[in-house]
Parts: structure tokens; C-alpha cells; sequence
């Protein structure tokens, strides 16, 4: 029989080696320990090295004991031979144990020699047996191992993984099966412990789920990265104008002295002449701020015309899209306000008194025509559409968006009907 277990050790299968290293200590043979040290010397397994490590600690804490056990006593002889722990034992569950464990520590006089068999330790006390698998549930299993094999041979390893694995749940025996061994290790690829490996298998659906969700997690987190970074150039560009806006006031009130106009007729331009430096900065990160919301509001209501009209874009590269042409323009239009000095901006040159020669609204007309090109033209793209299609986007969104703003304005204020002949009665005798 101990050859039987010296053949077992040289088995391909790791449930078969572990099991032959725990009957080789358990039986109590004297060329036991030389075995084990030899196998630990070719194997390369790293956890039926540490089994074998701990059965060799084992049988050489525990030699010594056996040496000075009586051996004409029958009962000793059966008891040095009686297995210390169930052979289905795992790795790290305490198969072998020291003379004196620590937490259980050994009494100082040896029991009596009776007919009984003693008890065994309580630490020594096998586990109970599992429930009985019924024949129902073995051809289940069956089945579902039958499965995981066509399953592998069609290349679905995922599903041929859930398979086997729901085969070991309705019937744990499969564990020991040489076939179902050799099918978890062709389907794991052959590291580690095939049927560990085989029973801490997921559902494809699951990983896509998370995968998905981590990439719609990182997706929003860029995509409001980008926006707070927009959000601060929209900032930049009326902290700019504001200030530039001051100059331009303190200009005009100064030429309307010189020439005696009336200043009523820059009231526009008033409150950055009266506004201290900190409120138009509270102004310039508000409006910032607002753009950016209103800029988002817009561009989703673009998109949904765009879906509605044939459009094939995503969402979040289309708002990122237009958001980016939008500041790219309010980019270009600071610029012109930083680059100019104030004097460049009035009608004439208040050292000379001579009308200025350029004028860099000029430039601002330029931006604003090719910045509306642009706009166009990139924000079609984003839907698959050409320039005209991208136009009529626009429109209809710049018609749906004035319906909102008038249905906003007119929940929030309703007497705007009773205002809205004053409104539009002016507007009429304009033609």
C-alpha cells in the first residue's frame, strides 16, 4: 500500500499528490519522512511544497514520541498507525499538528492503557460529512460538465468556466473526477489550483457590467474635468472684457467732456465706470459660469434636434465638441479685447482729436463670422452631417431654444401676457 502512495506522488494531478502526502505521514511507515524529503526536493507546485514542508515538520516533531512509545502494547501500535486527520484535509487547516501545539497544549502524563480506543482531541475532531448528493443533482451535473466540454470545444471558455462551476456546486464529488480535473485545468490554463480557479469564475455579463461602469465613471470624469477647465476661459474672457470694458467707459466719458456731449449717451458703458475691481470679477465668474451652463443647455438641445433629424453623434463628444468651438471663440474675441489698447476703441484719438484709423470691432465682425463657420461646421460633424444639415440644426435649435427661454419667462412672470401687446406693438411700427 505504501507504494501505492509512492506511485501517487508522481501523478499528474495536484488532488492526487496532496492526497498521497497525507496518507504517506498518516501511515506511519519508517522510510515516511526520507520520501517526503526526496519528492519535496523534484516539486515544483508551490502549495504541495508546503504541504510536504509541514508533513516533514510534522513527522520529525514527532519522532521522537513514536521512538518511546511502548511497542509491545497492541493498542499503541494501532494508535501510532491510526491517521492523525481525515486525508480530504486542504493546505493551512491544520493537517499535521506539533507534539505541542500552541493553543492546544499537550498534558504532561500519558492516558491510561485500556481496551477502549481513546478519544480523540477536540481540535482533532473531523468536520461533519457534507449532505449526500442525490442522483437528481448527479446527473444535473453531468449534464452541466457535459456542457462545459462542448462549451470548450466551441471556444466559449467564460461559459464553459460557469458551467463546470455550477457542475462542482450541485455535486462536489466532480472535484475528485480525473475528467473534470482535466477539463478546469485546460479551461484555467494550468496555474495554480484548477478547481479554486474554476469556482471563483464570473459571469461574462458581470465583468462587461463593471468594465462598462468604470468606463462611464472615467468618460464623466473628463468630460467635467474639461468643462471646469472651459468654464475658467470663459472666466478669463470676461475678467478680460470687464476690465477693457472700464477703460473704454472712462475713454468715452472723457471724450464726451472734451466735446461736450451728452454722457447720458453712454449709459451702457456706466457701470464698469462706477464698478470697483472685485465686483467685476464677481460679474466676470458669474457670467463665466453661466455660459458654460447655458453653453451645455444649448448644445443638448442640439444634439436632440440632430437625433431627431438623422444624427448619429454621442453625447458627450458632442457637447465637448461644441463646448470647445464656443470657447475658442470667446478665446479669440478676449484676445482682440487684450491685444488693443482702450484709446484703439473710441471714435477718435482723444491725444490728437483725429478720428481713429482702424478700428478693432473690424476684427471682432471677422471672429464672429468664421467663429459661426466653425461652429457649424463642427458641430454637423459631430453628427455625421454636412454644412447645410449642420445649418438647419442650428436653426431649429435657435427657434426650439427662444420657445423655452419665452415659456420659462412667462412661468416665472405671468404677467408677461398682459405686457406682451407693449412688447410687440413697438416692434411692429418699426417696419
Amino acid at each position: 500500500m505504501f507504494e501505492h502512495y509512492i506511485r501517487q506522488l508522481k501523478s499528474q494531478q495536484v488532488l492526487e499528490r496532496r492526497q498521497a502526502i497525507v496518507k504517506i505521514t498518516n501511515s506511519g511507515h519508517p522510510e515516511a519522512l526520507a520520501v517526503l524529503e526526496k519528492f519535496l526536493r523534484i516539486e515544483q507546485d508551490p502549495e504541495i511544497r508546503a504541504l510536504t514542508e509541514k508533513a516533514i515538520h510534522y513527522l520529525k516533531t514527532n519522532k521522537p514520541a513514536a521512538a518511546s512509545a511502548p511497542v509491545a502494547s497492541s493498542h499503541a501500535s494501532s494508535q501510532m498507525n491510526k491517521p492523525v486527520a481525515p486525508a480530504a484535509d486542504k493546505i493551512g487547516s491544520g493537517v499535521f499538528m506539533t507534539a505541542k501545539p500552541d493553543h492546544h497544549p499537550a498534558p504532561d502524563h500519558h492516558p491510561a492503557v485500556t481496551g477502549q480506543p481513546a478519544p480523540p482531541p477536540a481540535h482533532l475532531v473531523p468536520l461533519p460529512p457534507p449532505k449526500p448528493v442525490t442522483e437528481q443533482q448527479k446527473k444535473l451535473a453531468k449534464g452541466k460538465l457535459d456542457t462545459a466540454m462542448q462549451l470548450q470545444l466551441n471556444g466559449k471558455i467564460d461559459e464553459a468556466l460557469l458551467s463546470l462551476k455550477r457542475a462542482f456546486e450541485l455535486n462536489p464529488e466532480l472535484e475528485r473526477d480525473s475528467f473534470a480535473y482535466g477539463l478546469a485545468s485546460a479551461l484555467t490554463g494550468g496555474g495554480g489550483d484548477p478547481i479554486a480557479l474554476v469556482k471563483q469564475s464570473s459571469k461574462p455579463e458581470d465583468k462587461a457590467t463593471k468594465a462598462l461602469v468604470a468606463q462611464g465613471a472615467t468618460t464623466a470624469l473628463n468630460f467635467a474635468i474639461e468643462m471646469a477647465i472651459l468654464t475658467i476661459v470663459f472666466i478669463m474672457y470676461f475678467a478680460i472684457s470687464y476690465r477693457k470694458f472700464a477703460e473704454i467707459a472712462a475713454g468715452l466719458s472723457q471724450y464726451a467732456m472734451t466735446t461736450g456731449a451728452s454722457s447720458a449717451s453712454f449709459t451702457a458703458l456706466d457701470l464698469f465706470t462706477s464698478s470697483t475691481r472685485n465686483q467685476l470679477l464677481v460679474s466676470a465668474l458669474t457670467q463665466g459660469i453661466g455660459v458654460t451652463i447655458s453653453g451645455i443647455a444649448q448644445a443638448f438641445l442640439m444634439f436632440v434636434v440632430g437625433i431627431l433629424i438623422g444624427g448619429t453623434g454621442n453625447l458627450l463628444d458632442f457637447l465637448r465638441t461644441v463646448m470647445r468651438v464656443t470657447a475658442g471663440i470667446y478665446l479669440a474675441i478676449g484676445a482682440v479685447f487684450l491685444i488693443f489698447p482702450a484709446s484703439s476703441w473710441l471714435p477718435v484719438d482723444l491725444a490728437t482729436g483725429q478720428p481713429t484709423t482702424f478700428s478693432p470691432f473690424i476684427l471682432l465682425g471677422i471672429i464672429a463670422f468664421v467663429g459661426s463657420i466653425l461652429w457649424v461646421y463642427f458641430a454637423g460633424r459631430a453628427h455625421g452631417f454636412g454644412f447645410f444639415k449642420g445649418c438647419a440644426m442650428i436653426v431649429l435649435t435657435s427657434i426650439g431654444f427662444s420657445i423655452l427661454v419665452f415659456i420659462v419667462a412667462l412661468l416665472a412672470r405671468p404677467s408677461i401676457t398682459t405686457d406682451l401687446p407693449g412688447i410687440i406693438m413697438p416692434l411692429l411700427s418699426l417696419r
